[in-house]
């Protein structure tokens, strides 16, 4: 079952048309919409935004303010050498010396399986 309702629209776009004439009078709360100013399909005239009961927003300073001066930052002291790891072929590094953790165990080798094909698995059959 095919349940693409956009797909029965006549031009198959996903949106359907929603303009056209208002009958009957528009209510948003308990008052009614003042009627329609403009003709259907022109731009909707701006009216300028209604005052809130907030505070006014802060006026930004004019002059800016001097930034105070910033001492200068010591020097970091120098970073002290990491201790040498031993290179003879025989030491085994411990998992506390080992930065990536310790290593995963090796998985088993897979034994050797021959299948024959039975005659009930041949294709075509």
């Amino acid at each position: 079952m095919n349940c693409n309702l956009a797909a029965l629209l006549p031009d198959r776009s996903g949106f359907a048309p929603v303009t056209g004439p208002v009958k009957g009078d528009v209510v948003v709360g308990d008052e009614p919409a003042p009627p329609a100013t403009s003709a259907p399909g022109s731009p909707a005239p701006s009216t300028p935004a209604p005052p809130t009961d907030g505070p006014p927003a802060e006026q930004a300073p004019t002059a800016t303010p001097s930034a105070p001066e910033k001492p200068e930052a010591p020097e970091a002291p120098e970073k002290p050498e990491a201790p040498e790891r031993p290179t003879t072929p025989t030491a085994t590094p411990t998992a506390s010396q080992e930065p990536d953790g310790p290593e995963e165990p090796e998985a088993p080798e897979a034994p050797d399986v021959t299948v024959e094909p039975s005659a009930s698995s041949a294709p075509g059959r």
